[in-house]
């Protein structure tokens, strides 16, 4: 039964917005996928002994290199009003601006191990046509 269904792991965990999951199935998975971290806690007896499931997080593929999936809490978009003393001065009238971010995803922190894309660019970092990246990948490997 559970063979029909991708059944991924949360290996690693970049930092508290981004994971690496893989597992049997990664290969059917596409980028920009919805995914869902899940808890599985205790039988409940009174529905015959089926596991009590709970969704974690939410997270999306960003990245498919093949053996393993970068995944992230979807990109949320907020309108706030935007901290300034002009929009009095200038007849009143408020401005916002709509921001694109990221929630934090609730991670055990001794887990993080920091996230390489999160470096500056160096000189020497690889530079590749985005289609290429599971075969960059294998060939590290």
């Amino acid at each position: 039964m559970t063979s029909q269904i991708p059944v991924l792991k949360v290996i690693r965990i970049l930092d508290d917005k981004t994971l690496v999951v893989s597992g049997e199935g990664v290969e059917r998975i596409a980028e920009r996928e919805d995914l869902v971290v899940l808890a599985v806690g205790p039988k409940l007896e009174e529905l015959g002994d089926i596991p009590l499931v709970v969704q974690k997080a939410y997270v999306v593929v960003t990245s498919h290199v093949g053996s393993y999936l970068i995944v992230a809490p979807p990109v949320e978009h907020e309108t706030v009003q935007e901290n300034s003393n002009w929009g009095a001065l200038i007849g009143g009238r408020e401005r916002t601006k709509t921001l694109s971010v990221r929630r934090a995803l609730p991670v055990m922190e001794k887990d993080v191990m920091g996230n390489p894309a999160r470096r500056p660019i160096g000189v020497g970092d690889p530079v590749i046509r985005r289609s290429d990246l599971k075969e960059f990948v294998k060939s590290l490997a």
